[in-house]
């Protein structure tokens, strides 16, 4: 007969807590061979005991702390034909476990509105650098809206131009590092309104027509991304854009965006590379619409944080009337000497000689003095050596 082994009393293994669907690709008999990440939706935590003899080791897990309070992602959720619906203003949980995972959230718009993401991240680094997670907003025909590489928690809004069914797409972001810790996720959708750029805005054709001093939020998504915007003026004058930046670096070497004014042919009237705030003005030459381009700077790392662009026109100042009159001078020119000084005078009559500049030294060459004759008939000079 086998021998019994009595377990002593054991404590919970110190820091070794996590959610059920942390517990990545646990699959085996009686589960179906089913991800971990399918049970979520419980909410589970499975907590590990360790106990060692001599003859065995015993890994006891109990399941505890069920709640059904949140939504959690159910997996395979890396597509749009497999995206899990998200219901505006409700928090969904998920986690990525592979490079590789995505995790897909469906949510359907009936006109065209806004949309706003606020991402609850596991990880708190502000350094664009660390990008642990890329959260995007598609369309249907998977065309990229919107796109923010983060460390940390971050909320965004972009225009959505149509009613039909977009996603919210999390993956892995641009630094080196997976992140598995738990994320979530919640939307809000509203009616369209004129302060959040509506993509695709890549080209004048496309340009969002931008109201003047309201401010307009934007992103750029990738590094060949553009966000054009129309102004139209009546007439020669100046625009004013305040730019306000995600990011707060004074060093122009960190451009993190570029900000250009141009007209429909192209040309360029004033561009600004920029890592922090920045206001400036551009002068037009005549009425007409021009286009203020949001674009990837010369920085190498891609900012893809919600900026603000903030314009405004003003017609040029009228100058003020000046009344100019012009009046004659005379130059007097002589040969110097080194060495030596010299007397200019000069008469209204060759009797009475005023000085106009006395002791001017002598360079050895050709020197000369200029003396207006304003209200003068007649003027007579002498160059006196002192």
């Amino acid at each position: 007969m086998p021998s019994t082994e009595h377990l002593p009393a054991v404590t919970p293994n110190a820091g070794r807590f996590a959610p059920w669907h942390s517990s990545r690709q646990r699959s085996g008999a009686g589960d179906g061979g089913r991800s971990a990440k399918e049970y979520a939706p419980l909410r589970a935590r499975l907590i590990p005991y360790t106990y060692k003899s001599m003859k065995h080791t015993f890994w006891l897990f109990f399941l505890g702390m069920v709640s059904c309070y949140a939504a959690f992602e159910i997996e395979v959720n890396d597509s749009a034909g497999t995206a899990n619906p998200i219901v505006p203003g409700q928090a969904m949980t998920g986690q990525l476990s592979l490079a590789t995972d995505q995790d897909w959230f469906a949510f359907a718009m009936s006109n065209s509105g806004v949309v706003n993401v606020a991402f609850s991240s596991p990880e708190n680094i502000s350094d664009p650098a660390f990008g642990y997670h890329t959260v995007q907003i598609r369309n249907s025909a998977d065309s990229v809206l919107a796109s923010v590489d983060t460390g940390s928690s971050i909320s965004f809004q972009t225009g959505l131009v149509s009613s039909g069914t977009y996603y919210v797409v999390i993956k892995d972001g641009p630094y080196g590092i997976l992140s598995t810790g738990q994320y979530s996720v919640t939307i809000t959708t509203g009616a369209s309104v004129p302060t959040v750029e509506s993509e695709p805005n890549n080209s004048a054709i496309q340009a969002n027509p931008i109201s003047l001093g309201q401010k307009t939020y934007g992103q750029i998504n990738s590094a060949s991304d553009q966000d054009w915007f129309s102004v139209t003026t009546s007439a020669t004058g100046l625009i004013t854009i305040t730019f306000d930046s995600p990011e707060s670096i004074a060093d122009p070497a960190f451009g993190y965006h570029t900000i250009q004014v141009v007209n429909a042919a192209g040309t360029v009237y004033g561009s600004v590379d920029t890592g922090n705030d920045r206001t400036f003005q551009v002068g037009v030459p005549t009425g007409g619409t021009y286009y203020i381009v949001v674009k990837d700077g010369p920085y190498s790392i891609l900012c893809t944080k919600q900026y603000g662009l903030t314009v405004t026109t003003t017609a040029p100042t009228a100058p003020a009337v000046v009344t100019a009159q012009i009046y004659s001078a005379v130059e007097v020119v002589w040969t110097s000497t080194a060495g030596k000084t010299y007397i200019i005078e000069r008469s209204d009559n060759l009797a009475n000689w005023l000085p106009l500049s006395t002791s001017i030294p002598g360079t050895g060459g050709a020197m000369s003095y200029m003396d207006s004759i304003r209200d003068k008939t007649r003027a007579f000079y002498r160059v006196k050596e002192n």
